[in-house]
């Protein structure tokens, strides 16, 4: 499979997704845990260009490193996804994760993702997305209009993050211009000591527990011959 994913990457044209695939596969050759998979990615990079090993990080990345113990049969992973294309400047999406490995099992313990869908469409109406411009020019550009965040809209999210353990998500939540107007002043406030002072107080007044019990909706499976 790895090796049929090498040979297609060779007619690739998208460069975001050659840079992905190259960069996620090279990053498996370095991999301890006992599934083979290290073994099939080092024959896959032998099949692929080198040219693809100087792409920049304004492409679509995945980095992993792992460590394994063989005779305790125990380990820990940790991988990083950043997808991008050629129509934006910052990234579309950010996933981080971490696994862990016990007695030949694996479990997802944590995953943190952001996206930024809606600070990119405010982006790709400002003049950052000029293509006639060199990189730097749309930078500085873009490190302009998000300096000028109040005057963005504050109809849409700008961003979302979500949180996730043990394979289930227990927070997400949208990052938009009302969020920031209100985060702002307890960050850079002339009282910040009373903000302190008030989240103090709520915890002295004692703490309050509600039990919930989660539930499961609704399970697909496809099963293929």
């Amino acid at each position: 499979l790895v090796s049929n994913l090498a040979g297609a990457l060779k007619t690739e044209t998208n460069m975001h997704v050659a840079s992905f695939v190259y960069s996620h596969i090279k990053s498996l050759t370095r991999i301890t845990a006992p599934d083979m998979a290290s073994v099939a990615a080092n024959v896959a990079i032998k099949l692929m260009s080198r040219k693809l090993d100087r792409l920049s990080f304004r492409f679509s990345r995945a980095i992993q490193r792992d460590f394994y113990h063989t005779p305790l049969m125990i380990g820990a992973a940790g991988s990083a996804y950043m997808i991008n294309d050629a129509a934006t400047i910052l990234p579309r999406a950010v996933v981080a994760k971490a696994r862990a490995y016990l007695a030949g099992a694996a479990a997802d313990v944590l995953e943190i993702g952001v996206r930024t869908e809606g600070i990119q469409e405010v982006l790709l109406q400002s003049p950052a997305t000029d293509e006639s411009v060199d990189r730097i020019t749309q930078i500085k550009r873009t490190l302009r209009a998000l300096a000028n965040w109040k005057t963005l809209p504050t109809n849409q999210p700008w961003a979302s993050a979500y949180i996730k353990l043990l394979g289930q998500e227990v927070a997400c939540f949208n990052i938009d211009k009302t969020l920031i107007e209100e985060a702002l002043p307890m960050v850079t406030g002339p009282k910040p000591r009373e903000h302190l002072k008030r989240a103090l107080k709520a915890l002295q007044e004692g703490v309050a527990f509600q039990y919930a019990k989660p539930l499961l909706a609704s399970e697909a499976r496809r099963i293929l011959p």
